[in-house]
């Protein structure tokens, strides 16, 4: 772009100038993304041509000057100037999938009161955090609740497992109930009775009745 002119010199030496021409030269106009072209599933870009006052035509069909993507795909836009220019544009959209988080228990649930239960956020990640605040990928329970992680994968993608239930059953408490005197005579009995009923008895005798 500018103003140009010519001055000429004949065989005879007669010198003269040409009047002023004015050049205008239109920059090729580009693609403005709003934001990072690679980014996780459920966000979005919004593409912008730099250039106004032009006929715009995307291979999505769209005429508008922006357009807003939230797929992966490669998206070109012909671009048609006032003075007739025409550019094609070209920009490539990457949309990384969410991770799918869940939860693995090592133990069977429920379980006893005294039992430690490992839970283990599966897949692999880059990071994790669960609603106990912890940041490990396998924690470590031993009291009832309701957990939940959040899995950062390696894109930076991020999203939350269901929840897993810990149920915790109560210890039994049991108590020792004598029919007579714990001292008696050689030659009579006592009937020791276990309470309360339970599935299955031990004694240190080695007797498995109640």
């Amino acid at each position: 772009t500018g103003n140009y002119s010519v001055t000429i010199t004949s065989g005879n030496g007669c010198t003269a100038s040409s009047s002023i021409t004015n050049v205008t030269v239109y920059a090729r106009p580009v693609i403005i993304p709003s934001g990072p072209t690679t980014f996780c599933q459920g966000d979005s870009v919004t593409l912008m041509i730099n250039s106004i006052d032009s006929l715009y035509l995307w291979n999505t069909g769209d005429t508008t000057r922006s357009i807003t993507i939230d797929t992966s795909g490669i998206f070109n836009v012909t671009i048609t100037m006032n003075p007739g220019c025409t550019f094609t544009l070209t920009d490539t959209i990457t949309v990384n999938p969410l991770p799918t988080p869940s939860i693995t228990s090592s133990s069977i649930i429920p379980f006893c009161d005294g039992v430690h239960d490992t839970l283990t956020s599966m897949p692999s990640g880059s990071s994790y955090h669960w609603n106990t605040n912890a940041n490990s990928q396998k924690i470590i329970v031993s009291t009832a609740g309701s957990y939940v992680v959040s899995l950062t994968d390696s894109n930076g993608c991020s999203a939350s497992s269901d929840t897993i239930h810990i149920i915790i059953n109560p210890l039994p408490t049991p108590i020792i109930q004598s029919n007579g005197p714990a001292s008696f005579c050689a030659g009579l009995s006592d009937t020791l009775i276990c309470l309360p009923n339970g599935s299955s008895y031990l004694w240190s005798n080695g007797a498995t009745t109640q």
